[in-house]
């Protein structure tokens, strides 16, 4: 997946199902297999809700986890170990100059998540891309940024999409601190982020 990626599946989304314009968290969908095999890549693959893809990114900054659905209502009161960390992923190391609204989200879940998938030791690899696996998922509450300069949408995050890749199942430190050296399928240059142990 690219950041490119992101947009055509959101643009694909919106002209298969014009409603989705119009989804709130009260106004969900309740049939999800629109979201099956939305895109066809460069590659030919053909990816939708479920598919398990590999993404690289930088990051730019963590959110905190709140009470949600997914993780059955909990607040956060109870803790890393019932919430979601929420991750905003840029394809530049100029944190400063790149939109937010360029972003696609990433969400680890808290189940069965490693002791060292933390906001200190993914913080630890700031100077690093980072590779991302796991599912594809669409948020219907939410809607992407959008206009001219592109803001936000109604209590919305800042992203390029509503795709996310939720949940996370595998994260990697790259070795090199260049995406262009750091290609996803390069299994070579990446470090699993629980292996990782900061800058030698």
């Amino acid at each position: 997946m690219t950041f490119t990626s992101f947009k055509k599946l959101q643009q694909k989304l919106d002209t298969k199902v014009p409603e989705a314009k119009h989804w709130t968290r009260d106004k969900l969908p309740m049939d999800r297999s629109v979201f099956l095999g939305i895109y066809k890549t460069s590659e030919g693959a053909t990816i939708g809700e479920g598919t398990v893809v590999t993404f690289a990114g930088w990051l730019m900054k963590l959110r905190p986890g709140s009470e949600e659905s997914c993780n059955c209502g909990t607040t956060n009161g109870g803790g890393k170990e019932v919430t979601d960390m929420h991750l905003v992923v840029i394809s530049s190391s100029d944190r400063e100059n790149t939109p937010e609204c360029n972003s696609v989200t990433v969400e680890i879940s808290p189940h069965f998540r490693p002791e060292r998938w933390d906001g200190h030791t993914l913080l630890s690899a700031n100077d690093h891309p980072l590779r991302f696996t796991g599912q594809l998922m669409y948020d219907a509450a939410h809607r992407p940024c959008s206009g001219s300069p592109p803001t936000r949408g109604f209590q919305s995050p800042s992203r390029v999409s509503n795709w996310e890749v939720h949940p996370v199942y595998a994260i990697d430190v790259c070795t090199k601190k260049s995406l262009r050296s750091c290609k996803a399928n390069n299994d070579s240059v990446w470090k699993p982020l629980d292996q990782w142990q900061g800058e030698e």
